[in-house]
């Protein structure tokens, strides 16, 4: 990402560049960036827009553990047995005991 200052330096670079007489695609491409991004970047009244990514309203994942099940799963990860196991032996290691999930929930 780039953050609002750099993307208003970047685009004054191109257009003083452009307006110099450098043709826009290939000012945008000396600069690193996509001739579309910096379309993208241009507001309605002529500035630039921060970028909104960090301020997306996103959807919870269908998969994602529920408040109950989380905790759980920090019950089972941090029983002085796994202390020392990473993440990705404690699941086989429960697999071979029995373990299925969810586990009672709680």
């Amino acid at each position: 990402m780039i953050g609002l200052e750099d993307r208003q330096a970047l685009a004054r670079d191109i257009h003083i560049a452009h307006v110099a007489g450098a043709r826009l695609m290939l000012a945008c491409e000396m600069a690193g960036i996509e001739l579309r991004t910096l379309q993208r970047w241009k507001a309605i009244d002529g500035g630039i827009r921060p970028d909104g990514r960090p301020l997306a309203v996103r959807a919870t994942p269908k998969h994602a553990l529920s408040d109950a099940e989380h905790t759980q799963l920090l019950a089972v990860a941090n029983e002085p047995r796994f202390a020392a196991v990473p993440p990705a032996r404690i699941v086989p290691m429960l697999a071979d005991e029995g373990f299925t999930w969810p586990a009672n929930p709680l």
